[in-house]
Formats: C-alpha cells, sequence, structure tokens
C-alpha cells in the first residue's frame, strides 16, 4: 500500500515548478533641467566651434557652459512640444539667465527661431546611473 503526501506537500512542489518570474530593468532615469534657451547665430570671421569642428549653422549642435563636448542632450521647447536632439560642440551662452544656446537649424525645429528665445527641457537619456551631469553643472 502507498502512502499519501499531504496536500500541502503537493502544493508545496507545484509552487516550485512555476514558470520563474523575468524581471525588467528599470529603465535608467533621464537627468533633466529646465530653464531658457537662444540660439546663436554665426559672427562674421567665426568659422570654429569651441571643440574645434567648423562652424555649420544646418548642424543640430549648441553651446553649454558645462556639459562635456559630444553630449548628447535632448532639447524640448515647452510651450509647443518641439524637440530636438543637439550635440554640444561650443562653450556658452554668454548671457547668464540662459542655460543653453542652441544652432539655427536646432531653433527652426524647436520653433523658437523668431521669438529668439524659449523655455526648454533639456534631458540627457540614461545619465542617472553615473550621475547628472545637469545637476553637477549647476552646482559647481
Amino acid at each position: 500500500m502507498r502512502a499519501m503526501l499531504p496536500w500541502w506537500l503537493l502544493l508545496l512542489a507545484l509552487a516550485g515548478c512555476a514558470a520563474p518570474k523575468v524581471q525588467t530593468a528599470a529603465p535608467r532615469p533621464a537627468c533633466v533641467q529646465d530653464g531658457v534657451a537662444s540660439w546663436y547665430a554665426p559672427h562674421p570671421g567665426q568659422t570654429r566651434m569651441a571643440d574645434g569642428g567648423r562652424l555649420d549653422s544646418a548642424a543640430l549642435t549648441a553651446a553649454h557652459r558645462y556639459l562635456p563636448f559630444g553630449t548628447m542632450v535632448r532639447v524640448t521647447n515647452l510651450d509647443t512640444g518641439r524637440s530636438a536632439v543637439v550635440r554640444i560642440t561650443d562653450r556658452g551662452p554668454a548671457v547668464r539667465s540662459r542655460i543653453i544656446d542652441v544652432s539655427p537649424a536646432a531653433a527652426k525645429l524647436l520653433e523658437m527661431k523668431h521669438e529668439g528665445t524659449a523655455h526648454v527641457r533639456l534631458e540627457i537619456d540614461g545619465a542617472g546611473d553615473a550621475g547628472c551631469l545637469l545637476r553637477e553643472a549647476a552646482n559647481s
């Protein structure tokens, strides 16, 4: 005669057979800064940016006081919802109350060329793991 297992032992055994739970990695937070942006026009005779590259009004570039050259930043016009991803190639803006200067091409995409300035949000995707460069820059 075969001995019967207690019902709770059978449930415990079956629970071990359940499909493993897949844990998805949490999205890395974006580094965010809000403020006023302006756009720059090339000055007569200006052919180089601070990173050593050539000035190109048609490129999606920007000037920021502290972010490393080559950093890709999403700039969103908070009034229109339009955004552009720009590469930091220069230092600026010269006006202290502004957080970024964008190229004429970026200003056109952001629909801020006519006004000259716009309230924007800057985002660096996935910058949360290494610390927020925008926050660090603002505090230095």
